[in-house]
C-alpha cells in the first residue's frame, strides 16, 4: 500500500460517520432523532431492506459484520486500491424514533462538520415505492476526501445508511443502481421505484 492510499485508508478509518448527540442537537434536530433504539446485548445479524445480504456490490467484495452493544451490524466492501475504485459501507440497525427527511439531512451533513472542505452536490428524496411508509434521501456530497454518495432509509424502526466514497471516475449509474438494488431491494421483482 502506498504513502497516499495508507492516508487515505487512515482518515477514512477515522471518519466520524455519526453524529453525536449534542451535535445532532446544535444542527437544529431533537435529541431523541440522535439516538438510535439500545442495541440488544448479545450479538446482532445484518439485516437489509432488500431481505439479503449481498457478497459483492459493483464488483467489490463485501464482507458482513454482525453488530453488539457498541455497534449495529455493518457491510463492508473495501476495494483493492480505494483510489480506483469506490469503497462501500452500509450501516443498519434499530432507531428509536421516526424522524422527517429534513432531520436525516441534518444527522448526515453533521457527520461532515469537521471536514475542511464540504459542499452539497444534491440532496434527494430515496423512498422505495415497496416500502410506502419509509422516509429517506440520498445525496452527494463532494468533501477533501472524496466524493461521497449517501443513502439513507428509516423504515419500520430500522435505519440504514449507505455511503460510497469514491476518489476516481466511475459509472455511477451502474453504482447507483447496484446498491439501491442489492441493500434497499430497489427494482427486484417490484415495479418503477423513485
Amino acid at each position: 500500500m502506498n504513502e497516499i492510499t495508507r492516508r487515505i485508508a487512515l482518515a477514512l478509518g477515522l471518519a466520524v460517520l455519526a453524529a453525536p448527540p449534542v451535535a445532532a442537537q446544535e444542527a437544529g434536530t431533537s435529541p431523541e432523532a440522535a439516538h438510535p433504539a439500545p442495541s440488544p446485548a448479545g450479538p446482532q445479524i445484518l439485516s437489509l431492506p432488500s431481505g439479503s445480504i449481498p457478497a459483492r456490490i459493483f464488483g467489490i467484495d463485501c464482507e458482513a459484520r454482525d453488530g453488539d452493544s457498541t455497534s449495529d451490524p455493518s457491510l463492508r466492501c473495501d476495494p483493492p486500491d480505494l483510489l480506483k475504485t469506490p469503497s462501500i459501507s452500509a450501516v443498519s440497525g434499530p432507531w428509536k424514533r421516526q424522524m422527517t427527511r429534513a432531520e436525516m439531512i441534518a444527522l448526515m451533513r453533521e457527520a461532515f462538520h469537521e471536514r475542511t472542505m464540504f459542499n452539497v452536490i444534491r440532496e434527494e428524496p430515496f423512498e422505495p415505492t415497496a416500502d410506502p411508509k419509509a422516509v429517506g434521501f440520498r445525496a452527494l456530497y463532494q468533501t477533501d476526501l472524496g466524493n461521497r454518495y449517501v443513502w439513507a432509509l428509516l423504515s419500520e424502526g430500522r435505519f440504514t445508511r449507505v455511503i460510497a466514497t469514491v476518489f476516481a471516475p466511475a459509472d455511477f449509474a451502474a453504482m447507483t443502481a447496484d446498491i439501491e438494488a442489492k441493500v434497499f431491494g430497489v427494482g427486484v421483482n417490484q415495479g418503477n421505484d423513485r
